[in-house]
């Protein structure tokens, strides 16, 4: 059907869904992506496109949840792998787990205007726990980065990324992320000048 209406963006569509159902996750990751370069914002593309990436990359041997939050942050299926194959999140984290007695302190409410870009609004609406910072022009250790931030709550991994100068944090709790992004937007830290921080386009836009 697509050869013969290539413009049919729901052919494009359900011959995606037909491949994943196959298995063949490279196939339908090509069918969704047709369907955005028709329609950019189609929402169901966006999510299937996702979903597909990440049986994509578990295939490759990273457990769901790694594929997951290297997705989360990644602006394509290449710079997952490329953060994946850092180390940046580790199966063990997935494992963590906190005592169904233990008292986790909320913070307070935010009482903040929303920011114009919703990658830096300090209200952080879909409760990302993971933060990306740019501006970190220093040259730092992933244990100095996670360092910078564990006073805002107990870090699962950080990678600073020193060719791209940017950093990579991943929180427990998103309210840590909330609070750093807070305390840190627009600040000096460690020798860094003005740092910006980020929620991940892919929590914003289609999650």
């Amino acid at each position: 059907m697509t050869s013969h209406f290539p413009e049919y963006i729901r052919g494009h569509f359900r011959e995606g869904e037909i491949l994943c159902a196959m298995g063949s996750h490279d196939e339908a990751y090509k069918c969704f992506q047709r369907a955005l370069n028709l329609n950019p914002s189609c929402t169901e593309a966006l999510n299937e496109l996702a979903e597909v990436q990440i049986q994509m990359l578990c295939k490759k041997g990273y457990s769901r949840y790694q594929a997951g939050c290297a997705m989360e942050i990644a602006k394509d299926l290449k710079e997952a792998e490329t953060i994946l194959h850092a180390g940046l999140f580790s199966a063990r984290d997935s494992e963590k787990y906190f005592s169904e007695d233990e008292d986790i302190v909320q913070p307070p409410p935010i009482d903040l205007p929303p920011s114009a870009d919703l990658r830096e609004d300090p209200t952080n609406p879909k409760k990302c726990c993971s933060l990306w910072v740019g501006n970190m022009t220093e040259k730092m250790t992933d244990q100095q980065v996670a360092n910078l931030f564990k006073k805002y709550g107990e870090v699962k991994s950080a990678k600073h990324c020193t060719e791209r100068f940017c950093a990579f944090v991943n929180f427990a709790h998103y309210e840590s992320a909330t609070k750093a992004m807070i305390a840190l937007q627009g600040k000096d830290l460690a020798g860094n000048k003005k740092v910006i921080l980020r929620w991940p386009d892919k929590v914003i836009y289609g999650k």
